[in-house]
């Protein structure tokens, strides 16, 4: 029997596609993407040193410079718009909620105009 799935992350791994919509086949999924304001862009604080731990790679980035916040935003929204075209070809529903929100209002809103895809 299909079964309702809520998976909650940032989706900020690799290789999650393919597990992702395997469990989609069998079951109705809510992918929901977490993010917050640093993810659009981070406040001017001069040259930074930004390290992966997932992958050991490490690099120094001028957050003054206008054309990196504008580059981030961008790349984010671009992401996001990808992670969402993705979630729909898998028959998953997305949902972005902002950490700053009010997360039980945001569910509200889903779930009153949720429809199976």
């Amino acid at each position: 029997s299909r079964s309702f799935v809520f998976i909650i992350s940032d989706f900020n791994v690799a290789g999650y596609q393919k597990d992702l919509s395997a469990l989609a086949f069998k079951h109705d999924v809510v992918a929901i993407r977490l993010v917050n304001a640093s993810c659009f862009g981070l406040k001017k604080m001069g040259a930074v040193l930004f390290h992966d731990y997932e992958t050991s790679f490490s690099s120094i980035v001028n957050t003054s410079y206008k054309s990196f916040a504008e580059k981030r935003k961008a790349d984010f929204i671009n992401e996001l718009d990808e992670w969402k075209e993705f979630c729909f070809a898998s028959h998953i529903h997305p949902l972005i909620i902002n950490s700053d929100d009010d997360v039980i209002q945001e569910l509200s809103h889903f779930f009153s105009s949720y429809k199976r895809l």
